[in-house]
């Protein structure tokens, strides 16, 4: 901004000089003109007051002025300009010349004679005219300057205010929301702003640590019913002998209790700014993992599972992220995918998840609260495989098509999203 209002200044300073030698230009020229001319009308008037008394010319009255009763007496240079018809009266000569004209009417029927003032060597004006542009420019320049100068101490005292505070914002990088102290700035203005920003970040400070405290005290509260469950479930598994028709669904429920907990510590990871922790990880157990949480939780899906990964792949995650991710979108490829082909390969740092089914569709279908026709959840599953995958630097691949089916890729080496075939900003 400061540097805005300095050139602002600069030029404002070469367009009022500029438009001020032009108007000094013309008003010279303008007055030497009108001199020559008006000296050369008071010669008419006396030639035709003695021709009137005397029938005959005077002698002109200055040295540069001469009478003459036919154009051919003209001087050579002036000769070929002149025209008896024309109003024109200013002539270039030859040899540095300049001529002024005044054709006049003598009285008594004397007929015609023309006036003619030779002002080379009188002009001040056009003769100087180089060393008087040169002159406008040394002014035009130091005038620039002095205002240059003076506009960037002006911006200076302006602009110095909001500097401040935009130093002081940018002090604070690592704030998760800035804190700001408006009474520091005395200027109304930037006073005004100051403020106005301290109780914008006020309230998001205020509505940070709701959030947070609410993800704390939630997980904390819920581990106690969770561990009733899972200490219940543990009881029932002890009673129950193993091939017992009632073991699966304790062991589920045991398994459900367990991954609870996991999310549960997922939350409190997420609610600190620094986020989840990371480890090099396998990635096969958790696509198993997922595998078959989605077959336990969509029983009546037919879809046919190929899993084409090496045991020594791995990656660089955070493994309760991780499964969130997979479980959300194997688990939504057995809901919607119904009687498809389900793949799930990969090689270094990228894993891809394929089906066969009838794809997404459009993109408002990545947005929360937004599902499809046949989906029996939130519309919440989608967008926070987005959301977890931005928080993690995870990339994020997305390519599907009506009947086609749709492929998930995910890249632990780099945080490119791409959605429906799309790359993201």
């Amino acid at each position: 901004m400061r540097v805005r209002i300095v050139i602002g200044a600069v030029l404002t300073a070469i367009i009022t000089s500029a438009l001020f030698g032009l108007v000094t230009f013309i008003f010279a020229y303008t007055v030497e003109d009108r001199i020559f001319g008006g000296a050369l009308e008071s010669e008419v008037i006396i030639q035709q007051a003695h021709w009137k008394k005397h029938s005959r010319l005077a002698e002109p009255s200055r040295e540069y002025m001469r009478i003459y009763r036919q154009t051919s007496e003209l001087p050579r240079d002036l000769r070929a300009q002149f025209d008896p018809g024309s109003d024109k009266t200013e002539f270039f000569g030859t040899a540095d010349r300049y001529y002024h004209v005044n054709q006049f009417t003598l009285p008594n029927d004397g007929g015609t004679a023309i006036a003619v003032a030779e002002v080379g060597a009188y002009l001040v004006v056009r003769p100087r005219r180089d060393k008087m542009i040169r002159a406008l420019l040394v002014v035009a320049t130091f005038i620039a300057l002095v205002s240059g100068g003076i506009g960037y101490f002006i911006a200076s005292q302006a602009v110095s205010p909001l500097s401040k505070l935009a130093a002081d914002l940018s002090a604070q990088g690592n704030e998760a929301v800035p804190i700001i102290d408006s009474s520091a700035y005395r200027t109304k203005e930037v006073a005004i702003l100051a403020s106005g920003l301290e109780h914008a970040f006020d309230r998001v400070r205020a509505f940070v640590g709701r959030e947070r405290a609410f993800t704390r005290d939630a997980s904390h509260e819920l581990r106690t019913p969770l561990a009733v469950i899972r200490s219940g479930a543990e009881l029932l598994s002890s009673r129950i002998a193993q091939d017992d028709v009632d073991a699966g669904p304790i062991k589920r429920i045991e398994a459900a209790a367990d991954d609870m907990v996991l999310i549960l510590d997922l939350l409190l990871t997420l609610a600190r700014e620094d986020g989840a922790p990371q480890a090099v990880m396998p990635l096969l157990p958790l696509v198993e993992k997922a595998v078959f949480y989605a077959s336990e939780r969509f029983s009546h899906s037919k879809v046919r599972v190929v899993v084409d990964l090496s045991p020594d792949q791995t990656a660089t995650i955070n493994p309760v992220v991780t499964q969130l991710i997979l479980n959300n979108i194997i688990g939504n490829a057995f809901q919607h995918a119904d009687h498809s082909t389900l793949t799930v390969s990969g090689s270094g740092s990228v894993l891809s998840v394929t089906d066969t089914g009838p794809g997404l569709g459009d993109k408002p279908m990545l947005e929360p609260f937004h599902k499809g026709t046949s989906s029996t959840g939130d519309g919440l599953g989608l967008s926070i495989v987005r959301r977890l995958c931005s928080q993690s630097s995870i990339g994020l691949s997305i390519k599907s098509g009506d009947d086609t089916g749709t492929c998930f890729t995910l890249d632990f080496a780099h945080t490119d999203e791409v959605l429906l075939g799309k790359e993201q900003p």
